[in-house]
């Protein structure tokens, strides 16, 4: 993702069994009329959505920014690439009050940023084309601790049939 987070370059491997089973890659790029996509891979397709939606990195921002406004519960459009899609999917997120981290080996790992308050964060994801009325479930969702500089720990990705948890093992920084 570009730092002005005008283009975005994904590549999406998905396996099972260790199989490969998808591969999708392209590019998005803002336009006044929204938001193009080229996809190159599974085959070559232009799609573009009209709502305005955020990339992954400024979808970071955005949460970190709604935060510090005291904004608590907002939906967003993002598209992160991780399919091929016609068009962005809808988030919800809810973002918590500050809170340490719980793990003292998380918090170790990260230096001295493990010793400030992280943020509980949980975003429900919803795909654009659904024939669901009324009330919807989200397809799946996915919680975190976010701090401030938008490193994540404790990440929990829950489906319907099976969830998924990522925790960190390592942690280095550049200062800059």
């Amino acid at each position: 993702e570009a730092a002005d987070g005008k283009t975005f370059r994904f590549r999406s491997l998905s396996y099972a069994d260790q199989q490969l089973e998808e591969e999708v890659e392209g590019t998005a790029e803002k336009t006044s009329d929204g938001i193009r996509v080229t996809y190159t891979k599974p085959e070559s397709v232009d799609v573009t959505f009209t709502a305005p939606a955020v990339f992954p990195s400024a979808q970071v921002f955005e949460i970190l920014g709604k935060a510090r406004e005291g904004v608590r519960f907002y939906e967003s459009a993002v598209f992160d690439g991780t399919e091929m899609a016609d068009d962005a999917t809808m988030v919800s997120v809810v973002v918590g009050r500050p809170k340490p981290l719980q793990h003292a080996d998380v918090r170790a790992l990260l230096g001295d940023i493990g010793d400030d308050d992280f943020l509980p964060v949980t975003m429900g994801y919803f795909e654009p084309e659904s024939d669901q009325e009324g009330e919807r479930v989200s397809d799946y969702d996915v919680t975190f601790n976010m701090h401030e500089t938008g490193v994540q720990t404790d990440i929990l990705i829950r489906y319907d049939e099976y969830s998924m948890a990522a925790n960190l093992v390592e942690f280095s920084r550049n200062d800059v």
